[in-house]
This record gives structure tokens, C-alpha cells and sequence, in this order.
């Protein structure tokens, strides 16, 4: 481990379990710890690099969800096989991102089944619920006053990629917690990932999309609205199958790697890279949608496929939907220098459509730390959730009557019932005024084939928790009996 210690101490704002992950990725990924290796027990390693033992045991979990590294009984943690990205074409990857259109700039100075509202159901157990009161109102209300008294001029257009204060707080913000690899000129701010999308599958005309097949449906209603041909491709339990994914001769592979819906799972580097090489090979595009990567429960957040990205192959997409409130309408893509440049090109002289206050509101938020203290706490509250929904299901569910999984990432989870049609089940429940999707709605080939429902509980409160569940158990008894 002695050619790790030059790279620590070196990133004054990176953690150091961060920089040993960093460092041993990268010596993994270059063959300079070959696969079958033993990595050094986490007390040695600790003692060598001068560094405590839970920096080391951060890295080597980090280093595991990923799939770079397998923690093995009585043996530790040994180097899993990595296949390498082929380097691209000389220059390829240095592609200069383009000049800003100077004209705009001077020109512009300074799912597909619906359901009723909140009001028709008795409990939620949506995956797209959150709770709202745990929005920092006062904050955001004394920021937005404060920035649209003191900077009347925001009333007036803005850029066309949105103001420079906001995507500079972006990048800060996705450089420290996502590992995204991009420059403030390669975000592109919208109202919503629906728009954002919809304006990339303009750009993109003529490519078919590849969709996750189960996967989030509201992307390919999105998608076949603008005109674009859809291919469900299967995932599996590490994401996207390439094989399948190369078969259907998709352009551009749209992806959850983070938290795939709705599965849950997180895909590892091994799936990663693969799909990567897709990619770069054929020289197409994948989107990647960063969805629920606030929320992971148990260890670190893992770092985004774009970091790994050395080709300008990736198209990273975020929202503050989840982390903030979906009605902020607040989104932004990260696009590669190619695409960059053809964005300019086609869109340089459209508005912005996220108003102006509220970038520099948001902004604001970012900068002194406010974001950062809030989803802290969200986290912590969404966690409390979570644990008292476990809690309440082992109450009151029959012993070995359902299983749970995916539990440590995201605002749900799956709850599998062996031999049990969870189809029907969803649909009782739902006739019952229990809001409720089975995994299986969600798959384009196949939906009948399912056990597993989706439980989520961003907006669920704690007191109708065992209530919810009772009433649930009753419908699932009904069904295994």
C-alpha cells in the first residue's frame, strides 16, 4: 500500500476515505492490483497509510458496493476482475468544449398510468411520494427575498443554459458528492427532467432510445412523444444486459446505475464498465439518469457512471426534485463537448426555463450550505422512515409470509411475497384506497410474472404506518391463502 500514501492529503476539501478509493479505483482499473488479490486487512492498512481504521474500512466498502472488490468470509476483501476500458481516439477525450454562442449571450444579457390526487387514497406506499414540511421553507423564503430586493435586474432574461451562479454551485456540488467529471459551461438548467429530456431526444433525432425493461415509465412516455423509437431492453440483477442492449440496435441506452427503478438494485463497475465500451465503440450515447443517489442508507453514496466516462460518451442528468420538492422544477443535464456544441447550435437562443430568482435562490442555498444541512437531515428523517416501516412489517406480517430487499438506497424498497401474484395484490389495494404498484406494472414484456411489490414511504407518516400495513396484510393473507 505504500503507493497510496502520495495520493492522500494531497485534495484539501476531499475526505481521506475518499482519496484511498480514489486511489486504489484507479490502481484497480490500470491492473496495478491484479483481480484474485487480496487487498490488506483494514488494521495493517490503516497502521501503513497513517490514516484511522474506519477511513480504510469506508474505502473498502465503498470499494465492494461498487463491485471492484468482493468481501469474502475469513479471507477479506479480494480484487474482483475489471474489464478495461480501450482508450479513445488520440484527442477524443480532450474534445475543448465549444465557445458560447455570442450572440444568445449578448441577446440575453445578465408513468403512463394516471392516478387521481393525494385526496382518494387512505395511505401511500408511492414511490414518487416525499414529504414536503421537510422543505426548509424559512430558509428558502428569507434567501428568495433577499436575492429578488437586492438584485432587481434577475426580472430580466437570463442565459440560455441557465446563470452562471447556479450551474457553478451545481458542479461544485456533483465534483465533492457524485464524482462527475464536468465544467459549469456543460450544464444545461431546466424545468424538469421531462423538458430536459424531451429537448435531448430533439437533439438526438433519428436514434433509437433504449429503455430498462422493468424500468421508469414516464422516460419513454417522454421520449415517444418527441417522436423517438423505444427498444425495452432486460436488466437483470447488475443493470442494462449489454448483450441484449448491442442486439437492439438502440443509439443511445437510457440508465438508472444508482438506484434502477424499479428494482432497486445498484449497478456495479464490472456492468458499468461494459456498458461504457458499448458506448465508446460504437459511438453512442448513454443517458444517465442519477435518480434516488441522495438517498443511499447504508455506507457512502457511490460515485456516477459519467466519472468513469473518458470519452465524452455520457449524458448525466440530476434533479432537486427528490432532495428539495418536485415544484421547484429544477433540473439540469451535464452534456459531453460533442453534444455541448450541437446544443448551442440548435438551442442557443431559447430562454432558460427555470426563473431567474429562483436559480439564485437555489444558488444561494448550495453556497452557504444550506442544501448540504438540509438533506442531511432529510436523509436522517427518510432513514427513521424507513427503519419504522421494517419495524411494522415485522409486527405484523406472518413469519416468512414476504422477504425484503434493496432496503439501503432510494425512497422504497421491495417486498417480495413467495407464491404470491402481487399483481393482484396492488390492485386490491389500490381498490381498498391503498396506494400501491407491483414491480411487474412497470415491465413492457412479461408484466404478469411478478411477486414483488414496491413499498414507499417518502410519504407515509410514522403514525399511519402500522395502520397501513395492517390493512396491507389483510389483502396479502387474503391472497397466500
Amino acid at each position: 500500500m505504500e503507493f497510496i500514501t502520495s495520493f492522500l492529503n494531497k485534495q484539501e476539501n476531499t475526505p481521506l476515505y475518499y482519496q484511498l478509493y480514489s486511489a486504489l479505483v484507479e490502481s484497480i482499473r490500470m491492473g496495478g492490483i491484479p483481480a484474485g488479490e487480496r487487498l490488506p486487512g483494514k488494521r495493517s492498512a490503516a497502521q501503513q497509510l497513517g490514516v484511522s481504521v474506519n477511513t480504510v474500512d469506508e474505502a473498502y466498502q465503498m470499494l465492494a458496493a461498487e463491485g471492484y472488490v468482493e468481501a469474502r468470509p475469513r479471507s477479506g476483501f479480494v480484487v474482483n476482475r475489471v474489464e478495461q476500458l480501450v482508450p479513445p481516439p488520440r484527442g477524443a477525450a480532450r474534445a475543448q468544449l465549444p465557445a458560447a454562442n455570442a450572440s444568445a449571450v449578448t441577446a440575453m444579457p445578465g408513468p403512463a398510468q394516471h392516478e387521481e390526487g393525494p385526496g382518494r387514497w387512505r395511505y401511500s406506499f408511492s414511490t414518487g411520494d416525499i414529504d414536503t414540511a421537510l422543505f426548509p421553507h424559512k430558509t428558502w423564503n428569507r434567501l428568495f427575498r433577499e436575492v429578488l430586493s437586492g438584485q432587481p435586474g434577475l426580472l430580466g432574461r437570463g442565459l440560455p443554459q441557465g446563470d452562471a451562479v447556479l450551474r457553478d454551485a451545481i458542479v461544485r456540488y456533483l465534483r465533492g458528492y457524485r464524482g462527475v467529471r464536468c465544467e459549469a459551461g456543460q450544464v444545461v438548467v431546466g424545468a424538469g427532467l421531462e423538458v430536459l429530456t424531451g429537448l435531448l431526444a430533439r437533439l438526438l433525432a433519428g436514434q433509437a432510445f433504449a429503455l430498462e425493461d422493468p424500468g421508469y415509465p414516464k422516460a419513454g412516455h417522454v421520449l415517444r412523444n418527441m417522436g423517438v423509437r423505444t427498444k425495452p431492453v432486460p436488466v437483470d440483477a447488475a443493470g442494462m444486459v449489454p448483450a441484449a442492449l448491442a442486439e437492439s440496435g438502440a443509439q443511445v441506452a437510457y440508465l438508472t446505475p444508482s438506484h434502477q427503478f424499479p428494482t432497486g438494485g445498484v449497478m456495479p463497475v464490472g456492468r458499468r464498465t461494459e456498458l461504457l465500451q458499448w458506448a465508446q465503440q460504437a459511438e453512442h450515447y448513454i443517458l444517465e439518469d442519477d435518480y434516488d443517489s441522495e438517498f443511499r442508507f447504508d455506507g457512502r453514496p457511490l460515485p456516477c457512471l459519467q466519472g468513469l466516462d473518458k470519452a465524452g460518451r455520457v449524458v448525466y442528468a440530476g434533479t432537486f426534485s427528490r432532495s428539495l420538492a418536485p415544484g421547484l422544477r429544477a433540473a439540469y443535464l451535464v452534456l459531453p463537448p460533442a453534444l455541448l456544441q450541437r446544443w448551442r447550435q440548435v438551442y442557443g437562443d431559447y430562454a432558460c426555463t427555470v426563473s431567474r430568482p429562483e436559480q439564485h435562490t437555489l444558488a444561494r442555498l448550495m453556497g452557504e450550505g444550506h442544501f448540504a444541512r438540509s438533506l442531511n437531515r432529510v436523509r436522517a428523517a427518510y432513514r427513521h422512515r424507513r427503519d419504522a416501516l421494517l419495524q411494522a412489517l415485522g409486527c405484523h406480517m406472518p413469519a416468512g409470509s414476504c422477504e425484503t430487499h434493496n432496503t439501503h438506497t432510494g425512497l422504497y424498497f421491495i417486498l417480495r411475497l413467495p407464491g404470491c401474484n402481487a399483481m393482484a395484490v396492488a390492485q386490491q389495494a389500490r381498490a381498498a384506497g391503498i396506494r400501491l404498484r407491483a414491480l411487474g406494472e412497470y415491465a413492457a414484456t412479461h408484466p404478469q410474472q411478478s411477486e414483488n411489490l414496491l413499498l414507499g414511504y417518502g410519504g407515509l407518516e410514522e403514525k399511519d404506518m402500522d395502520a397501513a400495513v395492517l390493512a396491507l396484510a389483510k389483502i396479502i393473507r387474503l391472497n397466500q391463502n
